[in-house]
């Protein structure tokens, strides 16, 4: 999810403040450092509508 809200333009920085946590935090989310502390349910769940906020992806198909 991370990777999806850094390709539609945010940073891990807009993204931390959206959800209320730190920018380490985004960026170990992003490289699958969460084996240590796994991400709370709230962040998955702000991630999600971040995502869900993003215009749909086009496909090569225009689909």
């Amino acid at each position: 999810m991370v990777q999806r809200l850094l390709a539609g333009g945010h940073t891990q920085r807009s993204i931390a403040d959206r959800l209320g946590c730190s920018q380490p935090t985004i960026s170990d989310i992003a490289n699958g450092k969460i084996g240590k502390k796994r991400p709370a349910y709230q962040l998955v769940r702000g991630l999600e509508q971040l995502v869900n906020e993003l215009p749909p992806v086009q496909t090569e198909e225009g689909v």
